[in-house]
């Protein structure tokens, strides 16, 4: 059976939505700027900046040492874009 639905069509949708979601990861993410949180640092990510996640999965980068992959670290989110959070370890 043939698709009614053409391919030009299906890519708008898709578009849509990923718009959507984009503005719902940036509301997320962005909320999260200046506040501490818990994060298991799990290796590097981009720029040789340390990768962890936060309990909601949200990924963090900063800048740390390799001594701290495994750990769990407290860390400050100073910036983030729609997917990502950037921060610094916090001292408390």
């Amino acid at each position: 059976m043939d698709d009614p639905v053409p391919e030009k069509e299906k890519a708008n949708w898709l578009n849509e939505l990923l718009k959507v979601q984009e503005n719902i990861a940036n509301k997320r993410t962005s909320a999260m700027e200046n506040k501490i949180y818990e994060v298991l640092v799990e290796g590097y990510g981009k720029d040789g900046r340390l990768s962890g996640r936060t309990e909601g999965n949200v990924i963090i980068e900063f800048m740390g040492d390799n001594s701290l992959i495994g750990q769990y670290v407290n860390v400050k989110v100073t910036a983030t874009r729609n997917w990502i959070a950037f921060g610094e370890l916090a001292n408390l």
